[in-house]
């Protein structure tokens, strides 16, 4: 039996199917997995963690050019 993607649970029934894949519920934390699914936690804290670096990029030229001062300064 799989083990649930989120909690580390085996207590799992199934739910259905999907392109052919079967599909499952986990019974401690009601998290939808696939056996054999390729997405991790670690790609979707990295994506995560890219858009704040960007966004906050963004966000200290926005307030640099308030300011007038280099955007370098304040990061």
């Amino acid at each position: 039996m799989p083990v649930c993607k989120k909690c580390g649970s085996s207590k799992n029934i199934k739910s259905g199917k999907v392109n052919d894949k079967q599909r499952y519920e986990c019974k401690e934390c009601g998290c939808h997995f696939m056996e054999g699914d390729a997405r991790t936690n670690e790609k979707i804290k990295a994506k995560k963690a890219l858009c704040v670096l960007l966004y906050s990029h963004l966000f200290f030229s926005y307030v640099s050019k308030d300011f007038q001062h280099a955007s370098i300064t304040c990061v």
